[in-house]
């Protein structure tokens, strides 16, 4: 009460003595009382007249408000005469009653009904506005009480707190009122969430919102968004304000939309009809998209339709089945694994295990191996938590698999036959005529683009990709699926370099030094001087980078022509987003273009390896 008080007085300095008196209440619970209904079976027989209206309604309010302060507004509250059941009860009290047990109960119940009729009033009532910032708690984090309320009262929207009491709200509010939110801005994409956006783009209209950059609220520990609601559908255009990729804070944000607002920048400053989201799959809020992107989800076939894309499984205790590589005999391990029937022909242990990892492109992140023979599988269908996610018939095949949590770029990767998968390296599978196709369509910048439209967060789920669409013609399937190989090839290469690939041979400098010694004649003398290696080193791998930039700009600009975005993509690919390893003699020889990139090396850390390989070859 005190605060809100200050802060009206912070807008009007006269405002104590103007006789307002703010609606401020907590939550009062019904805990303790006894139901009206209860006590007939202790009143005597001439007090059984009392009205049956009265003694439902106070039931009513007590069962509404039993462990209230636990749902708050969420709580939703029957119509009923509430003045006339203070107004009986008065009249029960004033006249006296020959029953101690009635008596001694409404003496009780007497003082706190009116506090419970007072919210039940509050809750029931229709208000013009409803402005607020509804609590954010994951399903998971509900108690249990709390959690059912919502699985039953708010089943659609159940994912998240602030999406049952937005819902909530809208109840609350004149059908030609207005709403106003400040909340994660996920629901604007994600799946879960996709009957509330039904809701609010099918029954009411998005008057104007404002996406924020994804950290610019500091009191936030998630990206949120701001917007206004009219309680009631309305055939027109919202305005939208995209402010993602402006950082510095929200006095940043503030500044650029007021300058948008009178500009109407067009990579800040949107209209559009919420009729356009429908268009997509998932009716996402993609407000910013162009008439082309939306053609190109009407015309494009979805990769769901034509393509397999599984979740992979949760172990349940990820320290007992999973391993890297080195950690286990290699004995122990079968790479040579097809299918699920060849598995159980193997004597072996453990097994090729696809996680995800970081961000890496075309090939690579393949270090874990499962526990997964006839006893692994065992104690695994034992361990709670543990889910097949019904991926189970794919296991083996290969596929294009991505990291499905990344604060960089979409990037996606070809697996070979041999691989389990978990949920973080979920895959995709589809016919061999196909798969380099579609990894060539995912690795460009195209399908960054279109996923970002449908889900803009950090997660890039299964469902995504199966609604991407998927455009092709004769004449450049060949051509991007020969630059697939290759590309495959560069990032393999690269990745067999390093010890923790499991295809390693010896080190690159060392292989060097043994083909020349072989090439000598007998009796002839040539020294190999290491700089001569690490030279030799350094010009393969940025070969090798400069290779995959170019294949990865000629995807770009097929299918940058194929789905007619040329005004709103360019084919380059920056140093930094490519995933193979490029050697510079300094630090300080990095460029700009490279900073942020995990596949810098220097000659201090070519240097460290080769010494790190030749401890290894020392103990054997």
């Amino acid at each position: 009460y005190f605060a809100v008080m200050m802060k009206a007085r912070q807008y009007d300095r006269r405002f104590l003595s103007r006789g307002l008196q703010p609606h401020i209440y907590a939550i009062e619970e019904s805990n303790g009382l006894t139901k009206w209904s209860d006590m007939r079976g202790q009143v005597e027989a001439e007090q059984m007249s009392l009205e049956d209206q009265f003694v439902n309604l106070a039931d009513e309010l007590i069962d509404t408000f039993w462990d209230a302060k636990n749902y708050g507004s969420l709580l939703q509250v029957e119509p009923g005469n509430y003045d006339g059941l203070l107004a009986y009860m008065q009249q029960l009290l004033d006249e006296g009653c020959n029953n101690l047990f009635l008596s001694g109960w409404l003496q009780e119940v007497a003082e706190r009904m009116p506090k419970l009729v007072r919210q039940a009033k509050l809750l029931r009532q229709k208000y013009w506005v409803c402005i607020t910032n509804p609590p954010y708690m994951g399903a998971g984090n509900m108690n249990r009480k709390l959690s059912d309320f919502v699985k039953k009262n708010y089943a659609d929207y159940k994912s998240d707190m602030f999406s049952a009491c937005m819902v909530r709200f809208t109840q609350m509010t004149e059908e030609k009122g207005f709403l106003g939110f400040l909340s994660p801005y996920v629901w604007m994409f994600i799946s879960s969430y996709e009957k509330l956006r039904e809701l609010f783009i099918q029954q009411k209209t998005i008057q104007t919102l404002i996406q924020f950059e994804y950290s610019a609220f500091e009191e936030a520990t998630v990206p949120i968004c701001t917007f206004v609601l009219c309680n009631h559908y309305i055939n027109k255009k919202g305005v939208y304000f995209r402010l993602t990729d402006y950082k510095g804070g929200m006095e940043v944000q503030r500044k650029k939309m007021l300058e948008a607002l009178v500009t109407h920048d067009k990579t800040v400053y949107f209209e559009s009809s919420v009729d356009n989201f429908a268009k997509i799959p998932g009716s996402p809020v993609a407000y910013w998209v162009s008439k082309n992107i939306l053609g190109d989800f009407i015309k494009g076939l979805k990769i769901g339709s034509c393509c397999q894309v599984k979740i992979g499984m949760g172990t349940g205790k990820n320290d007992i089945f999973i391993r890297n590589w080195w950690e286990v005999n290699n004995n122990l391990i079968d790479f040579t694994i097809n299918n699920c029937k060849e598995l159980e022909m193997s004597k072996k242990k453990f097994f090729p295990y696809n996680k995800g990892g970081d961000y890496r492109k075309w090939f690579g992140n393949q270090r874990f191996v499962l526990w997964f023979d006839k006893d692994g599988r065992k104690r695994m269908n034992e361990t709670p938590g543990h889910r097949e996610n019904g991926g189970y018939n794919f296991y083996f095949h290969k596929g294009i698999t991505w990291t499905f949590i990344s604060s960089s770029n979409f990037g996606v990767r070809y697996i070979p036959s041999g691989f389990l998968f978990d949920v973080a390296g979920s895959t995709l599978f589809c016919d061999d005529n196909k798969l380099m196709y579609v990894l060539g369509f995912l690795s460009s910048t195209t399908a960054d683009y279109l996923i970002k439209i449908l889900n803009p967060t950090l997660n890039f789920q299964a469902g995504n990709l199966k609604s991407l669409p998927l455009i092709s013609k004769d004449e450049v399937i060949q051509q991007a699926s020969e630059i697939c190989r290759e590309s495959i090839a560069l990032s393999k290469a690269d990745w067999n370099s390093l010890e923790t690939s499991w295809d390693f041979q010896y080190y690159p400098l060392v292989k060097k030094r043994m083909s020349d010694l072989m090439n000598y004649m007998p009796g002839e003398s040539k020294s190999i001087t290491l700089e001569e290696c690490y030279l030799d080193f350094k010009a393969a791998c940025n070969n090798r980078f400069v290779a995959l930039q170019n294949n990865e700009q000629k995807l770009n600009q097929i299918f940058i022509n194929l789905y007619g975005l040329q005004n709103e993509l360019t084919p380059e690919v920056a140093d930094k987003d490519i995933t193979v390893h490029k050697v510079f003699d300094r630090k300080k020889d990095v460029p700009e273009s490279m900073v942020g990139s995990n596949y810098v090396l220097t000659k201090e850390d070519v240097m460290k390896s080769l010494l790190s390989y030749a401890v290894g070859c020392l103990f054997g």
